[in-house]
């Protein structure tokens, strides 16, 4: 999410506070990251170099309330992806 979304007030944009507790609800607060929106911009521009990228737009009209999902394989954890990275490069080095 873009972490701008955080500083948006509810009395110059309302609603925002339901749709920042939607969101949360949604996808869960462990599942959620926020980073500044230059950032989400740069690393879409990166994806789209290798990946076709989806947009949904909706109606919403309060600012940084974008939400961007990165969709993962789902059968392997970061953790295992590093593990095996890691003896990958181990034994390249040998």
């Amino acid at each position: 999410m873009d972490q701008e979304l955080q500083f948006v007030q509810e009395k110059d944009y309302p609603g925002v506070t339901h749709l920042r507790q939607e969101i949360t609800n949604t996808f869960g607060k462990s599942n959620l990251s926020s980073i500044p929106h230059s950032e989400v911009l740069s690393k879409i521009d990166d994806a789209g170099k290798t990946f076709r990228v989806l947009f949904i737009k909706t109606n919403t009209t309060i600012p940084y309330t974008s939400v961007y999902m990165r969709l993962d394989c789902g059968y392997m954890t970061d953790e295992i992806e590093n593990k095996i990275r890691n003896a990958v490069a181990a034994s390249a080095n040998k």
